[in-house]
This record gives structure tokens, C-alpha cells and sequence, in this order.
């Protein structure tokens, strides 16, 4: 009877995600990716979307890059998609969920970007019990 007690506690505790937020964009430039939230707790089971987003820090932009990792035993990506001005899809998009990866990519034909504003939203779904992180 103990046993089930404590399964069922077990299967009742909530994930704790901790989110690295401020690493460098993967494109020339001084620019910055950030995640909107730097935590998010969920249950096991859950979808939860981060947001992302571009800073350019006084350098024109007009491509830009993420690869998001992530533990693949905590977390799976269920989605990823361009928001905002870089709103076309650059080449090596995917997600890889055995690895712990989303690449995403885009770009804009109505000139470089100087302001900063969202990038792209993934969703992940909450696999697991346990503290992870998801890194840019």
C-alpha cells in the first residue's frame, strides 16, 4: 500500500524547467536570442510554447538562426514556427527529438531588421518528471 502511495506522489509532482535566456544569435552581428519566459513549471504531460526572440543590438539583421537543445528524456518538441519579422523559412529547419535539437532559421526580403521583436515560438511537451534546461 506504501508502495502506491508513493507512485502516485511521484507521478503527482511537477516538472521544473529552468530556461537559458541572453546567448548570442547565430548570424554576423552583435545581435541576441532570448526566451520570453527564464522559468516555466509544468506537469508531466503538458505542451507549453517559448517564445523567442531577436535582439540586434545596433546591427542590422536579416537572417537569423537558433538551435535550441534541450534533454530529450525530459522534454520532446512537438512544434516550431517563425512569428515576426523573419518570416521566411531559411533551409535546415527540423526538430530532433532523439537528440535534443530544434533548428530553426529565418529571414526577411523587406530589408534588415534593427529592432528587436519576437522570432519564433517551439512547443515542447513535458515527457518526463524532473529539472531540465533548454538552452539557445
Amino acid at each position: 500500500m506504501e508502495h502506491d502511495a508513493m507512485k502516485q506522489l511521484m507521478k503527482s509532482l511537477i516538472v521544473a524547467l529552468a530556461i537559458v535566456v541572453a546567448l548570442p544569435v547565430f548570424a554576423a552581428g552583435q545581435g541576441t536570442l532570448t526566451f520570453d519566459e527564464s522559468k516555466a513549471q509544468v506537469s508531466t504531460g503538458d505542451v507549453f510554447d517559448l517564445n523567442v526572440r531577436v535582439a540586434p543590438n545596433g546591427e542590422p539583421l536579416d537572417t537569423v538562426r537558433a538551435i535550441i537543445t534541450f534533454d530529450p528524456n525530459v522534454l520532446s518538441a512537438t512544434d516550431a514556427s517563425l512569428i515576426g519579422a523573419f518570416n521566411r523559412v531559411a533551409p535546415g529547419n527540423g526538430i530532433n527529438n532523439t537528440a535534443g535539437w530544434v533548428s530553426l532559421g529565418g529571414f526577411t526580403l523587406d530589408g534588415p531588421i534593427t529592432s528587436s521583436g519576437a522570432f519564433a515560438r517551439v512547443s515542447f511537451r513535458a515527457k518526463a518528471q524532473g529539472e531540465t534546461t533548454v538552452a539557445i
